[in-house]
């Protein structure tokens, strides 16, 4: 497979990790650097690659310049969240793969926008004969080698259970409108990418005895229970508990154990444990980053083809998150439908 030419835009606290991280990759290698602050010119300077001040001046570079094969977006102070969006629709309709890192996603009403996006440049692309063009938000869950282990393991009817922390004192769930990276929001975020890639699609969520609700409670402790049922008949449950601690920092929120139950037919059911957590392995990463690159590669012209962290199915884990807000603060079961994502829908809430 040829190397993927890859420009990253990044601030100063994730150019290095990335750029570090595209060198240590057999499959991509840095072809330019974005930056409107021109911090990083000298950067690119370095590692003999090309400096530009935006998307716009990449896409409309000089013919003796390489061509750029993908994008990789990455939080910054210095661009905004109508700027992240601009910047990948600019390299989606000029046929530009772009990788998103999640932290850089403000909002589900970014998402949807992104995936509209992604869904007008992918039907442009397929009238003008062209290949569909990829948008990813990263999800590393799923390449997760001990996700990948439980996943192996999964034969018949599964029961998932396990424990998930959450770094905050506050109580659990007590308003909806909450920022995407919120304290309650990640660690749900990262488990719904988990028990979806182990079970498949998600299609009742029921929370019960979540203690305490009030956002004014004084107690340093909360705690509930997550129930979910699958499309394909599988079930989970989660404990769910909040407390303050110098082991919860957000930098280590976990989903401390899970464990998998199969059973078939007439045979003893087999259970396997494994503790998972935020912090994933370098290696991990370095996974999803070689998958995007090939799915870059391929030379068919079924790049939009669904992807493990396709656009789409980062909008749809919010979605379910949302809807487990929802159930925790109605202490109502709420159903999950299959989502079309084919316009926009503004909500102005998580």
């Amino acid at each position: 497979m040829k190397s993927v030419a890859i420009a990253v835009f990044a601030d100063d606290q994730r150019i290095h990790t990335q750029i570090e991280r595209i060198r240590r990759s057999d499959q991509c290698h840095l072809a330019a650097i974005v930056d409107p602050t021109a911090q990083h010119a000298e950067l690119a300077g370095e590692h003999q690659c090309h400096w530009f001040a935006d998307v716009a001046a990449l896409i409309c570079s000089d013919d003796d310049k390489p061509s750029c094969q993908a994008l990789w977006l990455c939080p910054s102070p210095a661009i905004t969240a109508a700027e992240v969006t601009q910047a990948a629709t600019m390299a989606m309709l000029a046929g530009i793969p772009v990788l998103i890192d999640s932290d850089a996603i403000a909002s589900l009403d970014m998402a949807r926008e992104l995936g509209y996006a992604a869904t007008v440049t992918r039907s442009l692309h397929s009238q003008a004969s062209l290949p569909g063009s990829l948008c990813c938000i990263s999800q590393s869950a799923p390449f997760n080698p001990l996700v990948e282990r439980l996943k192996r393991g999964l034969c018949g009817h599964a029961s998932i259970e396990g424990n998930l922390a959450f770094p905050t004192p506050q109580s659990l769930f007590s308003r909806i409108n909450l920022g995407l990276h919120s304290a309650d929001v990640q660690p749900l975020l990262h488990m719904v990418a988990v028990v979806r890639q182990l079970a498949g699609p998600i299609a009742e969520i029921r929370t019960e005895h979540m203690q305490p609700l009030n956002i004014h409670a004084q107690s340093s402790a909360a705690s509930g229970q997550l129930r979910l049922a699958f499309a394909a008949g599988n079930d989970a449950s989660l404990t769910l508990t909040s407390h303050e601690t110098d082991a919860l920092a957000s930098e280590s929120v976990a989903i401390n154990q899970i464990s998998v139950t199969t059973q078939l037919p007439n045979q003893p059911a087999t259970r396997t444990s494994v503790a998972l957590s935020m912090n994933l392995p370098m290696s991990t990463a370095d996974s999803e980053l070689r998958y995007f690159c090939q799915q870059v590669s391929r030379t068919d012209g079924e790049n939009h083809c669904p992807l493990v962290n396709d656009v789409a199915e980062f909008i749809t884990n919010l979605e379910i998150v949302q809807a487990i807000f929802r159930s925790a603060i109605s202490g109502k079961t709420q159903q999950v439908l299959p989502a079309i994502h084919e316009k926009p829908e503004i909500t102005g809430t998580l």
